[in-house]
């Protein structure tokens, strides 16, 4: 799977309801990302930066994260292809600091609200194999209008026949309905 197939987006249609996925990975090793050359998954490049935070050597830096602009151009460019494609729009990105609840790298929020600006309706973060938190951004806690998961976690649903993410859709967007 080269970088075009890769950034495909998959469509399922439910009961004349079309819900469209895209998935990016922020975190893990170069090696892992498609190319046109070279098989791997889409992506969103995320820059690290780290910076002394005073005059302790050795001490724990400062560190500051973003998405390569090119990246996350073409990411932003995937979503608005594919939101006439469909009624529900979800995008999910491997993404996150591992271990830590409260905190936030400061990509999670600027890749999550860019698909959210670019088209999405839900984003879904997963990686950091904790419950993180979720995020209103342009609509209300009842209407649900944008949602962002920043992380979550490892579930486990085996009995489940529809896919993980067509459950949040229905959690998250009460005006769509699936029936399993």
């Amino acid at each position: 799977m080269n970088i075009d197939e890769a950034r495909k987006p998959a469509i399922i249609e439910h009961e004349g309801t079309r819900f469209g996925f895209l998935s990016y990975n922020c975190v893990g090793t170069m090696g892992q990302w498609a190319t046109k050359l070279k098989p791997g998954c889409a992506y969103v490049h995320i820059i690290s930066h780290y910076e002394m935070n005073g005059a302790n050597p050795g001490g724990p830096p400062d560190v500051y994260t973003f998405a390569e602009p090119h990246s996350l151009e073409a990411m932003e460019d995937d979503v608005k292809k594919l939101r006439s494609q469909c009624d529900v729009l979800v995008v999910a990105f491997h993404k996150g600091v591992l271990g830590f609840p409260d905190k936030l790298a400061m990509y999670d929020r600027q890749v999550s609200r860019a698909a959210i600006d670019a088209g999405a309706d839900l984003v879904l973060g997963h990686h950091a194999h904790i419950l993180k938190g979720i995020e209103e951004y342009k609509g209300s806690l009842f209407s649900m209008d944008w949602v962002i998961s920043f992380s979550m976690w490892q579930l486990c649903l085996k009995s489940l026949e529809v896919p993980l993410a067509c459950l949040l859709v229905l959690l998250y967007l009460p005006n769509v309905l699936i029936q399993a």
